[in-house]
């Protein structure tokens, strides 16, 4: 900011340039030796007790400082005072590098030890390794805390390249930061530079569009550009978000077709994801000039190969004419990383959880029939979906490596330990990355730890599905598999029949019969419950000392925000007595629900399954508030929960009762359409109760048939539908015969752009689920 002032007051003749060159020259000449300062770093574990922050880095070096000690003030003062000298400390990174790998190697011993010590349960023993447990995990934290620097350092300076870009592009933008103090090794910062960099100038150029446009639009005559960095589940979260126009699917249709990326029957098949995913192909551009910013063919392919390449994903967020957001996923550091261990034909190999999806284990001859062969592929199909699956010790061919080494074994008189593995099951593993899943058949599921990795020599490498390898607990070496290489050398090809053969399933389900997908868990009286899947935002596990309090109500910190914990057992009073969950045990089950834009956290004592019910719900049975019905899941009767009536008996003033003696006497005929059982029953029921007639339909195409055969008052549509969604059944209503109709939209889906994108669609309102009162009102004040 102060050198573009400068420049402007030499374009005013208030400076000669010649004074401007030489201030230049003069900074340039001594820029070496400014460093450039970082928020505070603690190093706990030191002799002298002192705290450290980080004043400077460089390529090769981190300075230390001592901070929050008395004895250490402004040396300027106070002449008796310890030199600034006497209390930092200038290391190599290199040298921390070889403490960070000595580090891995005293975790690969702990981990040996831990398996020992299992084995021979001897309790000093035991003891004593519990303590070196402790200390190795706080050392490794301590030492990679000394290699973390804020996401600020980077994202900071944005400010500058967004002025510049909105002064160059006749635009006017607003640039928001938030999350600068989420750490990243350093190493791994330096990664993701040039991506952040691609994608700030594409929103630049590309996404927000010009003032005139903007306000011809109905917008903001300033485009908001935010990029906002957070920790979740492990790793960093960087989201880069603008409200410009977004991806125009016919636009990057027709530059893929004019490219002859793919065919136009590979086009027509596209989801509107795998389109979106085009921009990440290698020279591809939608930019009709070449410009020093766009049209050069490089770009979003750098992004992809460059997050992919240290472990993370880039998942996009189209909002068309709205925005679009990028979100990137990068791992804390890539020199000790939490993995799943599985073992196949006595081999065993390490999965990265970011890959991990969830793991199914198949035993009864009827779950073993999910397992189709399709056109000679193998297909699982879970809860609906089909999905591509592998025997990775066929696909790996190691019985014949196996039959190898053994001849070998024999001509040097080896012996090998064979694995005894439980044939009668089906253990499958079920990954994802780049948006696309694949499932693969093991032997083994065994167990989840933090792996040190360590680099592959050059003939591993060339197999392409391994990133590195790492020294197990019993010695043996276990291969880490490489979910991105396994989808670009086995998956090629499969993905236009998956989506072929999943939407021919989707359409066949929803012609025949209703499903509902449940989330089953165990409450502490011992029975099963279910929640509706599509509710449930994640599963999550949290200590027991992360639990604060805000009068009575238990909180935990939940994506740098509070999120209230819901314990149900309470609330339905399955017990006499108040239960808690966080007596006498360190850690509990969380079960995360996204409801109007807030996060609430359901404790429970046991996560069971996902399981599909095709049965009605039945509350004829229901003996109290907050079971919605009955459903029968594998011959079992099973309570389904109402989590918004949990919600309201936290958040009283939320409640949604109906206020039925407010409503008009007038009986309508509504047309219901949304395809979850769950909310059409709510719904509808509600509905019924004040008097009205209402006719269901579970997605916009079946909507449109029952409009076409009866006469209807009012449309109430979900708007995230299968085959046609409330977007597209609300244009063809209002290019039909009952353009007329009011068309009330009830969603989940509730921004400032959603209900933008609605208006245009033809909803004449849009309301938020599940607030039945306002519902009640509308319908009142349009009746």
């Amino acid at each position: 900011a102060a050198l573009d002032s400068i420049r402007e007051q030499v374009e005013a003749g208030l400076i000669d340039q010649s004074i401007l060159d030489d201030l230049i020259k003069e900074m340039s000449g001594g820029a070496a030796e400014i460093n450039e300062s970082h928020p505070k770093q603690t190093v706990k574990n030191n002799p002298d007790n002192k705290k450290f922050e980080i004043i400077s880095s460089s390529e090769s070096t981190i300075s230390l400082q001592a901070a929050d000690n008395d004895n250490v003030k402004d040396v300027a003062a106070d002449d008796n005072k310890i030199p600034v000298a006497d209390s930092s400390v200038r290391v190599n990174v290199s040298v921390l590098d070889k403490i960070m790998n000595l580090v891995g190697e005293l975790v690969l011993n702990r981990n040996q030890l831990v398996q020992l010590t299992n084995k021979l349960r001897e309790n000093d023993f035991l003891r004593l390794t519990q303590q070196l447990n402790i200390i190795t995990s706080e050392l490794q934290s301590e030492v990679m805390a000394t290699r973390m620097q804020p996401v600020g350092n980077i994202i900071g300076k944005f400010e500058r390249l967004v002025r510049d870009m909105a002064k160059s592009s006749n635009k006017k933008i607003k640039l928001v930061l938030s999350g600068q103090e989420t750490e990243l090794d350093r190493t791994l910062l330096d990664a993701i530079k040039d991506p952040l960099v691609h994608i700030v100038r594409n929103a630049c150029d590309h996404g927000i569009e010009e003032s005139s446009e903007r306000e011809k639009n109905k917008k903001d005559p300033t485009g908001i550009l935010s990029i906002r960095a957070y920790n979740e589940s492990g790793q960093v979260t960087i989201e880069i978000a603008d409200d410009g126009r977004g991806l125009n699917r016919s636009k990057l249709v027709k530059k893929a077709r004019e490219k002859q990326l793919y065919s136009d029957e590979e086009l027509n098949q596209m989801s509107d994801q795998e389109v979106f995913n085009i921009i990440f192909h290698p020279g591809f551009s939608t930019a009709e000039k070449v410009t020093n910013i766009s049209g050069r063919g490089v770009g979003m392919d750098v992004v992809k190969t460059n997050i992919e390449h240290i472990g993370g994903s880039v998942h996009i967020e189209n909002r068309e004419g709205m925005g679009v957001t990028f979100k990137l996923r990068i791992p804390l550091t890539l020199a000790i990383i939490p993995a799943l261990i599985i073992a196949d034909n006595s081999e065993f190999f390490a999965i990265p959880q970011i890959n991990l999806v969830e793991l199914v284990r198949l035993e009864s001859a009827e779950e073993k029939a999910l397992i189709e062969k399709i056109q000679d592929d193998h297909f699982l199909r879970l809860r609906g979906k089909l999905t591509p699956l592998f025997n990775l010790s066929k696909l790996l061919q190691l019985p014949q490596v196996h039959e190898r080494s053994s001849k070998m074994n024999n001509q040097f008189k080896l012996t090998t330990k064979k694995r005894v593995i439980n044939n009668d099951a089906f253990n499958i593993v079920i990954l994802n990355a780049e948006g696309k899943t694949f499932a693969l058949i093991v032997d083994e599921i065994l167990d989840t730890e933090e792996i040190v990795v360590k680099a592959l020599n050059a003939h591993l490498k060339q197999i392409g599905i391994f990133g590195g390898a790492s020294i197990m607990g019993d010695g043996r070496v276990a291969l880490i598999l490489d979910a991105v290489g396994f989808i670009s050398k086995f998956t090629s090809g499969m993905e236009q029949k998956v989506n072929e053969l999943n939407k021919a399933s989707e359409a066949e389900v929803f012609a025949n019969t209703e499903v509902l997908e449940t989330l089953l868990f165990k409450l502490k009286d011992g029975f099963t419950y279910a929640f509706p899947l599509n509710l449930v935002s994640r599963l999550e596990e949290f200590k027991v000392r992360d639990v604060e309090y805000t009068g009575k109500r238990p909180i935990v910190r939940y994506l740098d925000q509070a999120m209230p914990l819901i314990v149900p057992d309470n609330i339905l009073k399955l017990t006499t007595n108040e239960v808690s969950y966080f007596k006498d045990r360190e850690k509990f089950s969380c079960v995360v629900c996204n409801l109007r834009g807030v996060n609430f956290g359901i404790i429970v004592d046991e996560i069971i399954d996902i399981a599909i019910s095709q049965s009605d719900i039945d509350s004829s049975a229901v003996d109290r508030d907050g079971v919605l019905g009955i459903l029968f899941i594998q011959e079992r009767a099973i309570s389904l929960l109402d989590l918004y009536f949990m919600v309201n008996s936290v958040q009283p003033n939320r409640s949604n009762e109906p206020n039925i003696k407010n409503t008009k006497k007038k009986k309508l005929k509504i047309l219901l359409v949304d395809d979850s059982v769950m909310y059409r029953k709510m719904e509808s029921d509600a509905l019924m109760q004040i008097g009205h007639h209402v006719v269901t339909a579970n997605h916009g195409e079946d909507g449109f048939q029952k409009l076409a055969s009866d006469k209807f008052d009012l449309i109430v549509t979900d708007i995230e539908m299968p085959i046609l969604d409330g977007y597209g059944f609300a244009e063809k209503v209002r290019n039909s015969i009952y353009k007329n109709l009011p068309i009330i939209a009830i969603s989940t889906r509730f921004s400032r752009e959603d209900i933008e994108k609605g208006s245009k669609a033809g909803f004449t309102h849009h309301l938020e689920k599940f607030k039945k009162d306002e519902l009640f009102s509308l319908i009142e004040t349009i009746f």
